[in-house]
Protein backbone atom coordinates (compact mmCIF):
# COMPACT_ATOMS: atom_id res chain seq x y z
CA UNK A 1 0.00 0.00 0.00
CA UNK A 2 1.29 3.64 -1.11
CA UNK A 3 2.50 5.94 1.74
CA UNK A 4 -0.77 7.96 2.80
CA UNK A 5 0.57 11.07 2.75
CA UNK A 6 1.67 10.35 -0.67
CA UNK A 7 -2.51 9.98 -1.50
CA UNK A 8 -3.07 13.21 0.61
CA UNK A 9 -0.12 15.73 -1.61
CA UNK A 10 -1.53 13.73 -5.12
CA UNK A 11 -4.41 15.32 -4.06
CA UNK A 12 -3.06 18.58 -2.71
CA UNK A 13 -1.25 18.53 -6.50
CA UNK A 14 -4.26 17.68 -8.49
CA UNK A 15 -5.99 20.78 -7.13
CA UNK A 16 -3.70 23.38 -7.12
CA UNK A 17 -2.76 21.97 -10.90
CA UNK A 18 -6.73 22.07 -11.88
CA UNK A 19 -6.83 26.09 -10.79
CA UNK A 20 -3.87 26.78 -12.52
CA UNK A 21 -4.92 25.06 -15.70
CA UNK A 22 -8.42 26.95 -15.48
CA UNK A 23 -6.39 30.01 -15.16
CA UNK A 24 -4.11 29.49 -17.91
CA UNK A 25 -6.93 28.52 -20.36
CA UNK A 26 -9.40 31.78 -19.06
CA UNK A 27 -6.47 33.88 -20.02
CA UNK A 28 -6.09 32.63 -23.33
CA UNK A 29 -9.21 32.14 -24.41
CA UNK A 30 -11.61 34.78 -25.97
CA UNK A 31 -14.92 35.42 -25.81
CA UNK A 32 -15.79 34.40 -22.05
CA UNK A 33 -19.43 35.63 -20.80
CA UNK A 34 -18.63 37.07 -18.13
CA UNK A 35 -16.92 40.56 -17.47
CA UNK A 36 -13.69 38.97 -15.53
CA UNK A 37 -13.55 35.12 -15.15
CA UNK A 38 -10.95 35.11 -12.14
CA UNK A 39 -13.17 37.31 -10.11
CA UNK A 40 -16.22 35.88 -10.97
CA UNK A 41 -14.96 32.08 -10.29
CA UNK A 42 -16.81 31.98 -6.96
CA UNK A 43 -20.04 32.91 -8.54
CA UNK A 44 -19.90 30.35 -11.98
CA UNK A 45 -18.87 27.63 -9.05
CA UNK A 46 -21.33 28.04 -7.11
CA UNK A 47 -24.14 28.06 -9.61
CA UNK A 48 -22.20 24.95 -10.87
CA UNK A 49 -22.29 23.28 -7.62
CA UNK A 50 -26.26 24.26 -7.11
CA UNK A 51 -26.65 22.85 -10.77
CA UNK A 52 -25.04 19.31 -9.47
CA UNK A 53 -26.84 19.26 -6.14
CA UNK A 54 -29.78 20.94 -6.15
CA UNK A 55 -30.12 22.73 -3.12
CA UNK A 56 -27.60 23.28 -0.24
CA UNK A 57 -27.34 24.94 2.96
CA UNK A 58 -24.68 28.14 3.31
CA UNK A 59 -22.39 26.36 5.54
CA UNK A 60 -21.93 23.14 3.12
CA UNK A 61 -21.79 25.86 -0.13
CA UNK A 62 -18.74 27.67 2.26
CA UNK A 63 -16.60 23.69 2.58
CA UNK A 64 -17.47 23.36 -1.46
CA UNK A 65 -15.79 26.47 -2.06
CA UNK A 66 -13.59 26.88 0.44
CA UNK A 67 -14.44 30.20 1.72
CA UNK A 68 -15.73 31.89 5.24
CA UNK A 69 -19.36 31.82 5.75
CA UNK A 70 -19.48 35.96 6.06
CA UNK A 71 -17.96 35.91 2.52
CA UNK A 72 -20.58 33.01 1.56
CA UNK A 73 -23.38 35.05 2.95
CA UNK A 74 -22.30 38.16 0.81
CA UNK A 75 -21.73 36.07 -2.42
CA UNK A 76 -25.09 34.53 -1.81
CA UNK A 77 -26.50 38.35 -1.18
CA UNK A 78 -25.37 39.37 -4.46
CA UNK A 79 -26.57 36.07 -6.60
CA UNK A 80 -29.69 36.79 -4.77
CA UNK A 81 -29.99 40.28 -6.16
CA UNK A 82 -28.77 39.36 -9.58
CA UNK A 83 -31.71 36.83 -10.07
CA UNK A 84 -29.64 33.60 -10.21
CA UNK A 85 -30.04 32.07 -6.48
CA UNK A 86 -33.37 31.07 -4.53
CA UNK A 87 -33.10 31.26 -0.51
CA UNK A 88 -35.67 28.65 1.04
CA UNK A 89 -36.07 28.52 4.63
CA UNK A 90 -35.68 25.49 6.65
CA UNK A 91 -39.09 24.20 7.67
CA UNK A 92 -37.56 22.84 10.23
CA UNK A 93 -35.10 25.46 11.46
CA UNK A 94 -35.72 29.24 11.22
CA UNK A 95 -32.15 30.02 11.31
CA UNK A 96 -31.17 27.84 8.78
CA UNK A 97 -32.01 28.06 4.83
CA UNK A 98 -31.67 26.30 1.62
CA UNK A 99 -30.11 27.80 -1.62
CA UNK A 100 -30.91 26.58 -5.16
CA UNK A 101 -30.16 27.70 -8.41
CA UNK A 102 -32.84 30.26 -9.65
CA UNK A 103 -33.79 30.42 -13.60
CA UNK A 104 -31.74 33.19 -14.42
CA UNK A 105 -28.92 30.78 -12.55
CA UNK A 106 -29.82 28.25 -15.09
CA UNK A 107 -29.56 30.42 -18.22
CA UNK A 108 -26.66 31.91 -16.79
CA UNK A 109 -25.10 28.12 -16.69
CA UNK A 110 -25.94 27.27 -20.45
CA UNK A 111 -24.46 30.45 -21.59
CA UNK A 112 -21.34 29.83 -19.45
CA UNK A 113 -21.32 25.79 -21.03
CA UNK A 114 -20.73 27.71 -24.43
CA UNK A 115 -17.83 29.16 -23.37
CA UNK A 116 -16.74 25.67 -21.40
CA UNK A 117 -17.32 23.99 -24.44
CA UNK A 118 -14.13 26.06 -26.47
CA UNK A 119 -12.09 25.18 -23.18
CA UNK A 120 -12.98 21.31 -23.32
CA UNK A 121 -12.32 21.33 -26.98
CA UNK A 122 -8.67 23.57 -26.12
CA UNK A 123 -7.97 20.45 -24.16
CA UNK A 124 -8.87 18.08 -26.69
CA UNK A 125 -6.25 19.68 -28.77
CA UNK A 126 -3.54 19.37 -26.72
CA UNK A 127 -3.37 15.65 -26.49
CA UNK A 128 -4.14 12.82 -28.26
CA UNK A 129 -7.32 10.94 -28.32
CA UNK A 130 -6.01 8.42 -26.12
CA UNK A 131 -4.50 10.85 -23.41
CA UNK A 132 -7.87 13.07 -23.52
CA UNK A 133 -9.90 9.39 -22.97
CA UNK A 134 -7.83 8.50 -20.32
CA UNK A 135 -7.99 11.92 -18.68
CA UNK A 136 -11.64 11.55 -18.95
CA UNK A 137 -11.42 8.00 -17.67
CA UNK A 138 -9.30 8.80 -14.73
CA UNK A 139 -11.19 12.19 -13.75
CA UNK A 140 -14.85 10.41 -13.92
CA UNK A 141 -13.26 7.80 -11.73
CA UNK A 142 -12.02 9.97 -8.61
CA UNK A 143 -15.31 12.00 -9.24
CA UNK A 144 -16.40 8.71 -8.46
CA UNK A 145 -14.34 7.28 -5.67
CA UNK A 146 -15.01 11.01 -3.65
CA UNK A 147 -18.08 11.00 -3.80
CA UNK A 148 -18.33 7.51 -1.91
CA UNK A 149 -15.41 9.02 0.70
CA UNK A 150 -18.08 11.96 1.26
CA UNK A 151 -21.45 9.87 1.66
CA UNK A 152 -19.49 7.49 3.87
CA UNK A 153 -18.55 10.51 5.87
CA UNK A 154 -21.55 11.98 6.01
CA UNK A 155 -23.31 8.39 7.44
CA UNK A 156 -20.52 8.35 9.85
CA UNK A 157 -21.65 12.34 11.13
CA UNK A 158 -25.16 11.07 11.11
CA UNK A 159 -24.12 8.01 13.30
CA UNK A 160 -22.27 10.13 15.60
CA UNK A 161 -25.14 12.79 15.85
CA UNK A 162 -27.41 10.08 17.16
Amino acid sequence: MKNKRELLLLHLENHFLSNKLGSILMNSMEGCPCENPHQNKSRNLTLRILDIEGEVTPSSLSQYLELNKSSVTSLIDSLEKEGLVLRKPDPDDRRQCFISLAPGGRQHLEVFDEFMDLISERIESLLSESEYEELFSSLSKVVELERRIETRLLEEQKKGNK
